[in-house]
């Protein structure tokens, strides 16, 4: 409890090291957010998401699963731009924010990560040969006003922005 506690205070997940949404995460949404409106610096995000994740908890269990989620975001974070951000969302979605990009460069962005990570062993040193992982990826441009949440969803939803890809 006492390392639950921590990690909601130091502002990072403490399973995987990644930034927590609700802080980190939203911090720099807020941050970019203030770049476009003062600005005019585009900015966008990618939605990542471990499609079958609940399987995965079910299948290896729960702590195994967030150990892979946690490969998972470093193989992300390494495929990113140093001004990017990269936090956790939820149990099983990661968001990107890509500072200074457009929605044309976040789709490009999106179409490698999803060659690069397809090329990739995400479980790392803890290979599950029986698994595939199902991503999903959906990226939106942000526009002066935009909420996160309204974001989100319409990255999660839009069909013609959405990339879907398995690592086996």
């Amino acid at each position: 409890v006492q390392e639950f506690i921590k990690g909601l205070k130091s502002g990072f997940d403490h399973v995987n090291g990644m930034a927590l949404q609700q802080t980190q995460g939203e911090k720099r949404f807020h941050e970019e957010m203030d770049r476009l409106e003062r600005y005019n610096i585009p900015f966008s995000i990618i939605m990542l998401t471990i499609e079958n994740m609940d399987e995965i908890s079910f299948r290896i269990g729960h702590m195994a699963a967030q150990t892979i989620m946690k490969d998972f975001s470093n193989h992300v974070q390494k495929h990113l731009r140093i001004i990017d951000s990269c936090s956790r969302f939820e149990l099983s979605k990661l968001m990107v924010i890509l500072s200074g990009s457009n929605i044309e460069r976040a789709k490009i962005v999106c179409t490698r990560l999803s060659i690069e990570l397809s090329r990739v062993e995400i479980a790392g040193d803890h290979p599950y040969p029986d698994f595939c992982f199902s991503i999903s990826a959906g990226f939106i441009g942000v526009r002066k006003g935009d909420q996160l949440a309204e974001l989100i969803a319409r990255a999660e939803q839009k069909q013609d922005m959405r990339y879907e890809f398995r690592v086996c």
